[in-house]
Protein backbone atom coordinates (compact mmCIF):
# COMPACT_ATOMS: atom_id res chain seq x y z
CA UNK A 1 0.00 0.00 0.00
CA UNK A 2 2.87 2.36 0.78
CA UNK A 3 4.36 1.65 -2.66
CA UNK A 4 1.09 2.66 -4.32
CA UNK A 5 1.00 5.96 -2.42
CA UNK A 6 4.57 6.72 -3.50
CA UNK A 7 3.78 5.72 -7.08
CA UNK A 8 0.82 8.12 -7.08
CA UNK A 9 3.01 10.94 -5.74
CA UNK A 10 5.64 10.22 -8.40
CA UNK A 11 2.98 10.38 -11.11
CA UNK A 12 1.88 13.78 -9.78
CA UNK A 13 5.48 15.06 -9.87
CA UNK A 14 5.99 13.69 -13.37
CA UNK A 15 2.91 15.61 -14.51
CA UNK A 16 4.53 18.84 -13.27
CA UNK A 17 7.95 18.61 -14.97
CA UNK A 18 8.14 15.30 -16.83
CA UNK A 19 11.48 14.49 -15.22
CA UNK A 20 12.05 11.12 -13.51
CA UNK A 21 15.09 12.31 -11.58
CA UNK A 22 13.29 15.22 -9.92
CA UNK A 23 10.16 13.15 -9.24
CA UNK A 24 12.27 10.54 -7.45
CA UNK A 25 14.22 13.09 -5.40
CA UNK A 26 11.04 14.87 -4.37
CA UNK A 27 9.59 11.57 -3.10
CA UNK A 28 12.85 10.32 -1.58
CA UNK A 29 13.15 7.13 -3.64
CA UNK A 30 15.90 5.87 -5.89
CA UNK A 31 15.59 5.87 -9.66
CA UNK A 32 16.27 2.13 -9.49
CA UNK A 33 13.01 1.68 -7.59
CA UNK A 34 11.20 3.82 -10.15
CA UNK A 35 12.54 1.81 -13.08
CA UNK A 36 11.83 -1.48 -11.29
CA UNK A 37 8.20 -0.41 -10.87
CA UNK A 38 8.18 0.91 -14.43
CA UNK A 39 9.25 -2.47 -15.85
CA UNK A 40 7.16 -4.69 -13.56
CA UNK A 41 3.89 -2.75 -13.24
CA UNK A 42 2.15 -2.11 -16.61
CA UNK A 43 -0.44 0.23 -15.05
CA UNK A 44 2.31 2.34 -13.45
CA UNK A 45 4.26 2.33 -16.72
CA UNK A 46 1.25 3.58 -18.69
CA UNK A 47 0.51 6.27 -16.08
CA UNK A 48 4.17 7.34 -15.94
CA UNK A 49 4.48 7.67 -19.72
CA UNK A 50 1.28 9.71 -19.85
CA UNK A 51 2.48 11.90 -16.95
CA UNK A 52 5.91 12.45 -18.57
CA UNK A 53 4.22 13.57 -21.78
CA UNK A 54 2.01 15.98 -19.86
CA UNK A 55 5.01 17.21 -17.85
CA UNK A 56 6.96 17.97 -21.02
CA UNK A 57 4.01 19.93 -22.36
CA UNK A 58 3.99 21.89 -19.09
CA UNK A 59 7.72 22.61 -19.43
CA UNK A 60 7.12 23.91 -22.95
CA UNK A 61 4.33 26.16 -21.67
CA UNK A 62 6.63 27.53 -18.97
CA UNK A 63 9.40 28.14 -21.51
CA UNK A 64 7.00 29.88 -23.89
CA UNK A 65 5.77 32.08 -21.05
CA UNK A 66 9.36 33.03 -20.23
CA UNK A 67 10.00 33.80 -23.91
CA UNK A 68 6.91 36.01 -24.09
CA UNK A 69 8.03 37.80 -20.92
CA UNK A 70 11.43 38.53 -22.48
CA UNK A 71 9.70 39.55 -25.70
CA UNK A 72 7.58 42.05 -23.76
CA UNK A 73 10.78 43.39 -22.15
CA UNK A 74 12.02 44.08 -25.71
CA UNK A 75 14.88 41.60 -25.37
CA UNK A 76 16.33 41.51 -28.90
CA UNK A 77 17.40 37.85 -28.73
CA UNK A 78 13.88 36.82 -27.69
CA UNK A 79 12.41 38.90 -30.50
CA UNK A 80 14.75 37.34 -33.08
CA UNK A 81 13.95 33.86 -31.82
CA UNK A 82 10.19 34.45 -31.85
CA UNK A 83 10.23 35.92 -35.35
CA UNK A 84 12.53 33.30 -36.86
CA UNK A 85 10.44 30.44 -35.48
CA UNK A 86 6.99 31.88 -36.19
CA UNK A 87 7.22 33.82 -39.45
CA UNK A 88 8.50 32.61 -42.82
CA UNK A 89 9.66 36.16 -43.57
CA UNK A 90 12.30 35.99 -40.84
CA UNK A 91 13.46 32.40 -41.22
CA UNK A 92 17.04 31.88 -42.26
CA UNK A 93 17.36 31.12 -45.95
CA UNK A 94 20.66 29.38 -45.31
CA UNK A 95 19.18 25.97 -44.60
CA UNK A 96 20.32 22.71 -46.07
CA UNK A 97 18.83 19.26 -46.15
CA UNK A 98 21.14 16.45 -45.17
CA UNK A 99 20.43 12.75 -45.43
CA UNK A 100 22.46 10.61 -43.08
CA UNK A 101 22.62 6.98 -44.06
CA UNK A 102 23.76 4.19 -41.82
CA UNK A 103 25.76 1.80 -43.96
CA UNK A 104 23.97 -1.26 -42.57
CA UNK A 105 20.51 0.16 -43.08
CA UNK A 106 18.06 -1.33 -45.55
CA UNK A 107 16.54 2.03 -46.50
CA UNK A 108 16.46 2.70 -50.22
CA UNK A 109 18.03 6.06 -51.01
CA UNK A 110 17.84 7.48 -54.53
CA UNK A 111 21.08 7.02 -56.48
CA UNK A 112 21.53 10.76 -57.05
CA UNK A 113 21.83 11.29 -53.29
CA UNK A 114 25.37 10.92 -51.99
CA UNK A 115 26.44 10.70 -48.39
CA UNK A 116 28.96 13.08 -46.87
CA UNK A 117 31.36 10.16 -46.58
CA UNK A 118 31.02 9.49 -50.34
CA UNK A 119 31.77 13.12 -51.19
CA UNK A 120 34.85 13.17 -48.95
CA UNK A 121 36.12 9.88 -50.40
CA UNK A 122 35.65 11.16 -53.96
CA UNK A 123 37.53 14.38 -53.17
CA UNK A 124 40.39 12.42 -51.60
CA UNK A 125 40.63 10.14 -54.62
CA UNK A 126 40.66 13.13 -56.98
CA UNK A 127 43.44 14.78 -54.97
CA UNK A 128 45.47 11.57 -54.91
CA UNK A 129 45.05 11.21 -58.68
CA UNK A 130 46.24 14.78 -59.23
CA UNK A 131 49.26 14.22 -57.01
CA UNK A 132 50.13 10.95 -58.76
CA UNK A 133 49.63 12.58 -62.16
CA UNK A 134 52.07 15.39 -61.37
CA UNK A 135 54.85 13.00 -60.29
CA UNK A 136 57.02 15.69 -58.70
CA UNK A 137 59.18 15.76 -55.55
CA UNK A 138 57.27 16.09 -52.26
CA UNK A 139 58.78 19.51 -51.38
CA UNK A 140 57.27 21.05 -54.53
CA UNK A 141 53.90 19.35 -54.18
CA UNK A 142 52.01 22.33 -52.68
CA UNK A 143 53.19 24.65 -55.41
CA UNK A 144 52.25 22.09 -58.04
CA UNK A 145 48.75 21.61 -56.60
CA UNK A 146 48.17 25.36 -56.65
CA UNK A 147 49.47 25.65 -60.21
CA UNK A 148 47.30 22.73 -61.33
CA UNK A 149 44.23 24.27 -59.66
CA UNK A 150 44.89 27.59 -61.41
CA UNK A 151 45.32 25.77 -64.72
CA UNK A 152 42.08 23.81 -64.18
CA UNK A 153 40.23 27.01 -63.33
CA UNK A 154 41.55 28.73 -66.45
CA UNK A 155 40.48 25.74 -68.56
CA UNK A 156 36.99 25.94 -67.07
CA UNK A 157 36.74 29.64 -67.96
CA UNK A 158 37.64 29.08 -71.61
Amino acid sequence: MIDQEIKDKIILELEKLGNVYFACIKNNISRNSYYRWFSSDPIFKKSALKAIKLGRQNICDIAEHALVSKFKEKNIEAIKYALSHNSPHYRSSKTTKVIIEHRRSKIEIPKEVRTLEDIINEAEKENEAKIDHLSIPADNITKAIIEQAIKDEEDDLT
